[in-house]
């Protein structure tokens, strides 16, 4: 038991250290070119619809709102191809957001109002079995009913991500 302990401690820790390297360097890489090039959609929630980014590659899912300012009924919509457990933290993120967690046909599983930032390690981690997490300005999923149960339509046909 001790030893499967000590290996998901240095599991953690390692991973802990590729998100600070990647936090430090990737926005450096892809500068604003990357965010040009970000596709976006428009989602239907049950009282409105939202205009968001989809973070659908791995260097686009590690940028998330870190530089942009999310305003009202926009937002960030990171997508995989099937279902699995997805972990969030908010590390130095510039706002307090919403994060909804969907399943791969749009339900709502989970949603956690107004996550603050965390402004240094080790930081609160969200996690859910998700194809799709939908960051939203603080109060949008509220204003949006979206809420476990509620159908968020319009999301990403699956392929490979």
């Amino acid at each position: 038991m001790d030893d499967r302990i000590w290996k998901m401690g240095a599991a953690l820790a390692t991973a802990v250290a590729a998100v600070m390297a990647w936090h430090a360097i990737v926005p450096k890489l892809v500068g604003s070119t990357m965010k040009a090039s970000e596709p976006s959609r428009v989602l239907v929630a049950p009282l409105q619809k939202l205009h968001v980014r989809v973070a659908d590659a791995l260097a686009l899912r590690r940028l998330a709102l870190l530089e942009v300012a999310p305003a009202p009924g926009s937002g960030e919509l990171f997508a995989w191809s099937h279902s699995d457990v997805r972990h969030f933290w908010m590390l130095d993120a510039p706002h307090t957001l919403d994060m909804v967690f969907l399943s791969r046909l749009g339900v709502v599983r989970s949603v956690i109002s107004r996550v603050l930032s965390c402004p240094h390690l080790p930081c609160p981690i969200y996690s859910g079995r998700v194809a799709f997490i939908l960051e939203l300005p603080a109060g949008d999923a509220e204003l949006a009913e979206l809420r476990p149960d509620a159908v968020v339509q319009g999301l990403p046909a699956e392929r490979h991500r």
